[in-house]
């Protein structure tokens, strides 16, 4: 999940986040104006087929509806943030 045209305000981002974020996710910078939320994930290669693939797919898919059911529940720190920032 990324963050855009955070800039100077990054670290304090960072901060105001960090102790919310869950077991298994990453936040940090990416880029000058950025900050990421991640959840490490198989590599998929396109050179396999979708049969040999399937459970790494699957273990993506639900990292990314992880991430997106803890924006809606930390929403409020989002809010929180651009009211004080």
């Amino acid at each position: 999940m990324q963050f855009e045209k955070i800039g100077d305000k990054a670290e304090a981002f960072i901060g105001h986040f960090k102790s919310h974020i869950e077991e298994g996710m990453t936040i940090q910078r990416a880029g000058k104006s950025a900050v990421v939320i991640r959840i490490e994930v198989p590599k998929i290669n396109p050179h396999k087929f979708y049969e040999e693939l399937q459970d790494d797919v699957h273990i993506a898919q639900d990292s990314a509806k992880r991430l997106l059911d803890w924006f809606h529940l930390n929403s409020k720190l989002w809010i929180s943030f651009n009211s004080t920032y």
